[in-house]
């Protein structure tokens, strides 16, 4: 252990049993021989009472350590206290002596402090006359000190301290009070939260049970008396001959079954109605209605060879827009089969029968019959909607008046397909 060594060790050793005086004398004969001691200026600056001069110290520490945190934090409490000393009520004060004399002028690069150790022949006010002051011999407990440096590397100023002086620090509360004050407002953003998920879901159930209550069955019409349809002896049809199935499966018999007819009146019935009245069987009559999708003619014998689907609806038929919209859904679904939908516009003109196809989303060709000729003639009398199914012979292979849904044109479009095995009557 060296001298110089054990001289830092004693003037700590000092400052914390508080003796100031005797300390500054040993730090002041160490900083003689080794004035480039970060850790001697910074015991320094606990044994000096002057403030100016212990901010004179700390700066010298931080020129040779200048990453020292708590040489930083301590300059910072001494300039703040020197700002409040310079700031503070005026009253006559005595005035302090220079850290050296003035008549000695500082070495260039260097703090008065710092010159004033450097300097053997100025006296120093804070060292006694004679060279090198007695030093009492170590006692026991002082030998036993350790005596490396790096076991108190710029402590905190508190640790200098008696520590029979010490009084503990009173707790702070604020963050703890902070805390809580945050849990409350993270339990009443919660509860807020729920309220409102729970009143979404009650609107929800409400309001879906309302639209489920104003929901009403369509109105059934049904006509006093029956549109009239002649009866006329017709020649026995073809009925295919069933063939056999490359897997064996059960025979379906197609069952004709008679729904309850769904349909409008539009107008009043015409008891001098010239139409004709069509029957299964009968050849379907020819004509030419205008295409309001292309502007062009278009009869019934330019589809010869395709099965045809002819829907005679009118405006104010609730019934008839449910059906378009199924006839859709079959038209797309076997138009490459060879299915043709021709929709006949009755009283309409092209304007409203493009407007019609626009709304509900309609590709098949919607032709106008402005006159109701070409409905009169297959038997209608402003009951809605018509329907006609026409083979490919041109023959009428079936008829309904009355809403077709879309199981009913399914199946009646695939029989007349041969897509699903029938049986003769």
């Amino acid at each position: 252990m060296t001298q110089q060594s054990t001289n830092l060790q004693r003037a700590e050793l000092l400052l914390r049993e508080g003796r100031k005086e005797e300390a500054r004398a040993v730090l002041m004969g160490y900083l003689r021989k080794d004035p480039s001691s970060a850790r001697a200026w910074w015991l320094l600056s606990f044994a000096l009472t002057d403030l100016r001069q212990q901010a004179e110290c700390v700066e010298r520490v931080l020129q040779m350590s200048p990453e020292n945190m708590h040489a930083r934090d301590r300059l910072s409490k001494l300039k703040s206290e020197l700002a409040a000393a310079r700031t503070g009520p005026s009253r006559s004060q005595p005035t302090i002596a220079p850290f050296f004399p003035e008549d000695i002028a500082p070495l260039p690069g260097s703090t008065p402090l710092e010159d004033s150790f450097r300097s053997s022949q100025t006296p120093s006010p804070f060292l006694p006359e004679e060279e090198n002051p007695p030093r009492p011999a170590l006692t026991a407990f002082e030998r036993s000190f350790p005596a490396s440096d790096a076991l108190h590397p710029f402590p905190e100023p508190a640790s200098f301290l008696p520590e029979a002086n010490a009084s503990p620090r009173p707790r702070k509360k604020a963050s703890s009070k902070k805390n809580t004050d945050l849990i409350k407002y993270a339990i009443l953003i919660g509860i807020f939260l729920c309220a409102c998920t729970g009143i979404s879901i009650g609107f929800f159930i409400v309001l879906r049970n309302q639209r489920s209550a104003d929901v009403s069955p369509p109105v059934v019409i049904i006509p006093d008396t029956p549109t009239p349809i002649s009866t006329q002896a017709l020649p026995p049809t073809w009925t295919p001959a069933p063939t056999n199935t490359l897997f064996p499966t059960s025979t379906l018999a197609l069952i004709q079954s008679s729904p309850t007819p769904v349909f409008n009146q539009i107008g009043t019935q015409d008891p001098g109605s010239s139409g004709t009245g069509l029957s299964v069987g009968m050849q379907a009559p020819d004509f030419k209605l205008k295409n309001a999708n292309t502007g062009n003619q278009v009869s019934l014998s330019d589809f010869k060879g395709h099965l045809v689907i002819l829907f005679f609806w009118a405006n104010g038929c609730g019934y008839c827009d449910i059906e378009a919209e199924a006839m859709q859904d079959i038209y797309k679904e076997y138009k490459g089969d060879g299915i043709v939908v021709l929709a006949v516009d009755v009283w309409g003109d092209s304007d409203h029968a493009r407007a019609y196809r626009d709304n509900h989303n309609l590709t098949y060709p919607m032709l106008t019959d402005p006159k109701a000729s070409v409905y009169k003639l297959y038997g209608g009398n402003n009951w809605f909607p018509l329907n006609y199914f026409v083979d490919v012979n041109g023959n009428v292979s079936f008829s309904q008046l009355g809403m077709m849904d879309y199981s009913m044109l399914n199946l009646k479009v695939r029989s007349m397909l041969n897509l699903i095995p029938t049986v003769a009557p």
